[in-house]
């Protein structure tokens, strides 16, 4: 059981760094049209400034529903009867995660430039 939610971690990682990966050399304000308002910014020092972004949160549902329906050929009047639906559902709550940018800034470019990322290491964000 746990080579498996090892490969999952390993699998859903590799999907969120590769996703923070694209916005190297961009502007920082490619990340905000993607994710919206960083929630903060830090100066690090050294000119290097780190945004940080809330990705995840609220309860996500997922709704499955099945339909069961009884076809009679040999009535003419009641051809489609007994028709059941039923659905269920599953949840899956998280805080969230929160992710930091590291930026420098490019006079050149007017803008800050994205040069690294960091995530948490957790499998649901």
């Amino acid at each position: 059981m746990r080579i498996p939610l090892m490969l999952l971690a390993i699998l859903l990682t590799g999907c969120v760094s590769t996703q923070m990966k694209r916005y190297v050399g961009q502007d920082v304000r490619e990340v905000i049209l993607t994710n919206g308002q960083p929630i903060s910014a830090i100066d690090m020092g050294g000119g290097v400034r780190a945004f940080q972004f809330m990705i995840g949160g609220p309860t996500k549902t997922a709704v499955v529903s099945s339909m069961h329906t009884q076809v009679s050929p040999s009535s003419t009047s009641q051809w489609l009867s007994n028709t059941e639906i039923s659905s269920t559902g599953s949840a899956v709550a998280s805080s969230g995660c929160v992710v930091s940018y590291l930026t420098e800034w490019d006079e050149r470019r007017g803008g800050w430039i994205v040069t690294g990322y960091r995530y948490p290491k957790q499998l649901v964000c």
